[in-house]
């Protein structure tokens, strides 16, 4: 059997760098730990009122945090669904580009249920040339459907729904103003 050169080597530094992987991994352990405890000493020092006050602040964020996480996921479906019904429109609607970079203008109203998104999109006109289209919808998430009020290409009125923009008018009327 012949001993390769260098194999010592090589096994010291594996050794060497599992020791300093484990080292590093119990000395963030460690870390975590202390501040951990520092946390619990820091409330257990609290009184009864401020530790409550604390508390509802907290549940304020994170009542806040989810509001706006329902409202990015409400803007993403209402981008998406838009573009599902411009597409229905379009002539040649399998060619159409939407754009990698094209950031649509989303608007919405109070109860964060109707949505004004606008944008471009990239389609063929009937002479096969690629065109830039300017796009405008208003879409209605009605419970969990989302319902199409009105789209417009190019500034043509491709459908309009009058009872769902009555609808829309109706809830205006009553106090809920649109809000961004």
């Amino acid at each position: 059997m012949t001993k390769r050169p260098g194999c010592l080597a090589r096994l010291l530094s594996l050794v060497l760098v599992i020791g300093l992987a484990a080292w590093g991994i119990n000395n963030c352990v460690d870390r975590s730990d202390r501040a951990r405890r520092a946390e619990e000493q820091r409330r257990a020092a609290l009184t009864p009122e401020q530790r409550a006050e604390e508390d509802r602040r907290s549940e304020a964020a994170r009542n806040t945090e989810n509001a706006e996480a329902e409202l990015t996921n409400r803007k993403a479906h209402a981008e998406t669904f838009s573009e599902k019904c411009v597409k229905r429109f379009l002539k040649h609607p399998d060619d159409a580009s939407f754009g990698l970079w094209s950031v649509p203008d989303i608007r919405w109203n109070a109860q964060r249920t109707a949505f004004y998104v606008s944008s471009t999109v990239k389609a063929k006109n009937d002479f096969g040339g690629q065109l830039t289209y300017r796009w405008q919808t208003i879409v209605l998430l009605d419970g969990e459907i989302w319902k199409l009020v009105s789209c417009a290409i190019d500034g043509s009125t491709m459908y309009h729904d009058e009872a769902l923009t009555e609808r829309l008018a109706g809830q205006a009327a009553a106090g809920t103003a649109p809000a961004r």
